[in-house]
């Protein structure tokens, strides 16, 4: 994760909800998940990241900001883990 994070942007949310399962494993689609369950934790505790589970359609609700909003908090995690 830490080599394509220095190559290019990660895909998208949407690109990796939306893949196949080839096109996954081709886009690191793997790594990337538990990069997103880190910063979640890290960011936000393990009680958010369970309500998610139990209901993902309240992505909102459960973190406080828009889902695009928490993929750019999550593009930002990586670069700073990119320079640690």
């Amino acid at each position: 994760v830490k080599l394509y994070s220095l190559k290019n942007a990660p895909p998208t949310w949407v690109q990796l909800d939306t893949a196949s399962v080839v096109e996954f494993g081709n886009m690191d689609g793997y790594a990337l998940s538990t990069m997103i369950i880190e910063f979640l934790v890290n960011t936000y505790g393990y009680d958010k990241l369970l309500k998610l589970i139990m209901a993902p359609e309240n992505i909102d609700a459960i973190y406080g900001v828009t889902r695009r909003d928490l993929e750019k908090q999550w593009i930002q995690y990586l670069k700073v883990m990119r320079i640690n």
